[in-house]
């Protein structure tokens, strides 16, 4: 009996064997750092290499099986090259596999090894593709989608890429950098997006692809990132509060305002009070009481009842400018 358990376990390291020896010698020579180009030759780097490495890179990847020529821990490892020295980052299918945490330690070090001006180039599974959603194998707390990218900017706007395909009513411009309130350090430029449509969709004028990917699924398989590596990133955020106004004295303006449109309209023999009218003015009534704003048993918040009184003021004015 004893026997058999010996070599039962026996059969099972030989089996294990290569795989940890394969994964110690890499990690071995992982801690030494990439030696750098010869004179004139360009280091590109194969994050996420798999069995398809991009010819004349050097390959990262975790799996053994990889022809990778460092295989690492990519959500928590570095990157065995020196600060500044890579000019071109590729990677295939790889950063969907990663944790969290992993996606912003490959990030960071793929910022701190690149070159400024270097260019980085991710292909990635669309996030509202069922196959992706279905594939246990993919981190879906990471959305790969038109604007997973503003959250390394800080630019107001991307002459690259038409507002129309990333603004929204709360986030208008195009860096999402800080909108944790925090400084990550780390500054890229979507040079482009390329999507990748399921066929249905391929030949469809950009502007009717556009409106399907934001309310269709499978519309896109595989989108496309070019990036372009910016240093030293540079630092926008401090310790102050981004409210500077009175929102009371707002408010108690926009109220002022409000009622004279609205006299406007109802003396105006061209205007008739519909059901949408009277749900707008509905929607504005507010009871001041002990320091709060209430509609029935409700609160809301100042900065809500400033928001509600200027989209029910840019309505109304739309009416108004239809009369004239």
């Amino acid at each position: 009996m004893n026997n058999i358990l010996y070599n039962k376990r026996k059969r099972q390291n030989i089996l294990n064997g290569p795989l940890h020896f394969i994964s110690s010698v890499f990690r071995k020579k992982s801690g030494n750092l990439h030696p750098p180009p010869q004179a004139g030759a360009k280091l590109v780097v194969d994050i996420g290499c798999g069995q398809k490495k991009l010819p004349g890179s050097i390959g990262i990847d975790a799996s053994a099986f990889s022809v990778a020529d460092y295989v690492l821990d990519l959500n928590r490892d570095k990157l065995p090259f020196a600060d500044n020295s890579v000019d071109f980052v590729y990677s295939s299918h790889a950063l969907e596999h990663l944790s969290w945490q992993g996606f912003f330690n490959v990030i960071g070090e793929i910022y701190r090894v690149a070159k400024n001006n270097s260019q980085i180039f991710i292909t990635v599974p669309y996030f509202h593709s069922a196959a992706n959603l279905a594939n246990p194998f993919h981190n879906n707390k990471i959305a790969f989608n038109e604007h997973t990218f503003r959250f390394f900017s800080s630019a107001e706007d991307n002459p690259h890429i038409a507002k129309e395909e990333y603004a929204t009513p709360s986030c208008p411009q195009w860096g999402l950098r800080y909108s944790a309130n925090a400084e990550l350090e780390i500054e890229l430029e979507t040079l482009k997006i390329e999507y990748l449509y399921f066929a249905p969709y391929r030949d469809m004028p950009a502007s009717q692809q556009r409106l399907a990917r934001q309310q269709y699924q499978n519309v896109v398989e595989i989108i496309n990132y070019h990036l372009r590596v910016i240093k030293p990133a540079p630092r926008k955020i401090s310790k102050q509060s981004q409210y500077t106004e009175d929102f009371n004295s707002l408010i108690a303006e926009q109220r002022r305002y409000l009622q004279g449109q609205v006299a406007y309209l109802l003396d105006n023999p061209k205007f008739e009070a519909d059901e949408q009218f009277q749900r707008l003015l509905q929607q504005t009534e507010f009871i001041e009481k002990d320091g709060f704003f209430f509609q029935g048993e409700i609160i809301y918040p100042i900065t809500e009842v400033h928001r509600i009184l200027h989209e029910a003021i840019q309505e109304l004015r739309m009416i108004i400018d239809g009369l004239q």
